[in-house]
């Protein structure tokens, strides 16, 4: 019973997501919810399991943005497993680890989705004006978020962990 937290928080930040812009409206961007849970999940399990995340919240997402079809899968997916990578290297006791990362996963994600639209607006950068104000945005409401849903994500990770055993 307790490992369906999972699944219903994943819902709640999905929700929170894709509603971002219609309850905080002029803030110019929304956080990546998925992204961040992502990173902590990977943190905590591995890469294999890190991947596995990545590749279905990837579809997910690539299913609610469709111009953009299989980025999201590729991306999320690569950023499962590269974390998942870090299983064993880095503290995860600390929150400053799990924010670093999400800083660094948030400008990879952030500039490789910049040169896919690129490709697709065929080179001409003067129609990504909006790009660099918005990669800020991104990645400043991602580190910030990443404290307090470090916070959280950790208790439930203990919380399963007790009750599961």
């Amino acid at each position: 019973m307790s490992s369906l937290i999972w699944p219903f928080l994943l819902l709640l930040f999905l929700s929170l997501q894709t509603s971002w812009f219609l309850l905080f409206p002029g803030l110019g961007g929304a956080p990546d919810f998925l992204l961040l849970f992502l990173v902590f999940f990977a943190m905590m399990q591995g890469s294999n399991k890190g991947l596995g995340c990545g590749l279905v919240l990837g579809l997910v997402q690539d299913v609610l943005v469709l111009p953009t079809f299989g980025f999201h899968l590729l991306s999320r997916g690569l950023v499962g497993y590269l974390v998942g990578q870090t299983k064993e290297r880095i503290s995860k006791e600390h929150v400053y680890s799990y924010v670093l990362l999400v800083v660094l996963v948030s400008i990879f994600v952030k500039l490789a989705y910049f040169v896919v639209l690129l490709v697709l607006a065929g080179g001409q950068i003067m129609q990504l004006g909006h790009f660099p104000g918005g990669f800020l945005i991104y990645v400043a409401q991602n580190a910030a978020l990443a404290f307090p849903l470090w916070w959280l994500l950790s208790w439930l990770h203990l919380w399963v962990e007790r009750h599961n055993n």
